[in-house]
């Protein structure tokens, strides 16, 4: 390695004191005026320098510093970092368990690098966070790797780092909020982008809400947000899935079968082709919401009931729903309410779906293929405003029996068929209420024509 920290290897213990003398030293490109400065990290997430060395014309340094005892609170654990003073990144250090494990060599040393310094104090560290606590970046994540089980809020952002890791927690009494980053990294070297990773694997309960959100500084290349959470089973709140950003993907939750509160997903990148977020999701217990700034192609694949209303509002544009949207929901127990999709001719929609409880509401483009199975039961239909020229409901479509229905404002729609639709509820000893008006405005209705989607 040509330019790093040598000493100390991170994960070296060292002695407790009240002050602890420790030199760091290391090789860097030699360059003129170059100097290295030893930073510590404050438990609020800022960096303090302790001391900082120019480097020779061989490219060495060193750097001694006094480093407090309350750097190594609460985990008996304090990070450290090199910065140069050219404006380029902290040098890496070399993880010592690697170097003891592996056996490497002082020529291999890139094999165990590591991009911050961690050093250990011997103690039982604690398990539990008590109050709220918030984590930017991994050196912060680094001082609270020892955490088990945090009694409050917990909020994670990325920061400017790669993979955001804490490994030991599991349990979160709180509500939880993850921010990931695609970000731009401008160096007088070169300009890159770095993705954010968050990584909690023994996570498996979180007892209030969730709200997963990226950003994309990048709207040219696709890239996929790894929110990990792979162990949650367990889940008190709501999901909130918001993507501020590019050509985005997700992979998140992959085992969370149930959400007792309700699901919103604000999707303002392209298309929603999601099968890594939220795979076995089957019961969400409050609401559903979607707003996607796309067509939605693969949505909650595996989900079959919301105890709550379930809405999926395009009315950013036109938008296409195929047939692999939600193609297991059987179930909404509230009302389901398609703003601005369109389906092609003959194409199902909600192939599944057999129960409404509240009412099913169809505007804009609104499918023009056939809607759940047959027989489906709707608590109420409203119908209004879309391009529909046929009524897009299966045979033997079913309507609670005072159920109100509206069909007003489809242009394509002949008010004749409506009213065929209306006598047909009547006559199966339906008695709600029909508000029925401004229909077939742009179609040719006499004579009646019969039914058809095309």
């Amino acid at each position: 390695m040509t330019a790093c920290v040598t000493s100390p290897f991170s994960g070296t213990q060292i002695q407790p004191q009240r002050v602890t003398s420790v030199e760091f030293t290391g090789k860097a490109a030699p360059k003129a005026r170059l100097s290295i400065a030893i930073q510590a990290l404050e438990a609020n997430g800022t960096w303090t320098t302790l001391g900082s060395s120019p480097v020779d014309a061989n490219g060495n340094w060193q750097v001694p510093t006094q480093v407090a005892s309350h750097y190594f609170e609460p985990c008996n654990r304090a990070v450290f970092q090199a910065v140069p003073s050219d404006g380029n990144a902290a040098l890496p250090g070399i993880s010592g368990p690697c170097v003891q494990n592996v056996n490497v060599l002082p020529a291999d040393y890139s094999k165990c690098q590591t991009d911050l310094i961690v050093l250990t104090r011997p103690g039982v560290s604690p398990t539990q966070h008590t109050g709220d606590l918030t984590i930017i970046g991994q050196p912060q994540a680094q001082q609270y790797a020892c955490y088990q089980t945090i009694d409050g809020n917990l909020t994670v952002k990325g920061g400017q780092t790669d993979e955001l890791t804490l490994s030991h927690l599991q349990h979160v009494s709180g509500d939880v909020s993850v921010e990931l980053h695609h970000f731009k990294v401008v160096t007088p070297a070169a300009t890159t982008f770095v993705l954010n990773k968050f990584s909690a694997p023994a996570l498996t309960q979180i007892d209030g809400d969730l709200t997963l959100t990226a950003f994309d500084d990048d709207h040219f290349n696709i890239v996929s947000f790894d929110f990990g959470l792979g162990s949650l089973t367990n889940l008190g709140g709501s999901v909130v899935i918001d993507n501020q950003g590019g050509i985005d993907h997700y992979n998140a939750l992959a085992n969370l079968l149930s959400i007792p509160g309700n699901l919103s997903i604000e999707w303002t990148s392209s298309d929603f082709i999601e099968s890594s977020l939220l795979p076995k999701l089957a019961h969400v217990g409050g609401d559903v919401s979607i707003h996607p700034e796309g067509n939605l192609q693969i949505v909650l694949e595996s989900l079959a009931t919301v105890d709550g209303s379930l809405t999926i509002d395009g009315s950013n544009g036109d938008w296409v729903l195929p047939y692999k949207v939600m193609k297991n929901l059987t179930t909404v127990g509230g009302d389901l309410t398609l703003n601005s999709f369109a389906v092609a001719c003959g194409i199902p929609t909600f192939p599944s779906l057999s129960s409404v409880g509240g009412q099913l509401n169809l505007t804009g483009e609104a499918p023009r293929g056939t809607f759940g199975v047959p027989g489906l039961n709707v608590g109420a239909l409203g119908l209004t405003g879309t391009a529909v020229k046929a009524l897009p409901l299966p045979a033997g479509f079913a309507l609670a029996p005072t159920g109100p229905v509206t069909i007003q404002s489809n242009p394509n729609l002949c008010q004749c068929q409506v009213d065929d639709f209306v006598a047909q509820l009547a006559a199966t000893g339906w008695t709600g209420t029909a508000a029925t008006s401004n229909n077939g405005t742009a179609a040719s209705c006499a004579p009646c024509p019969a039914p058809s989607c095309l």
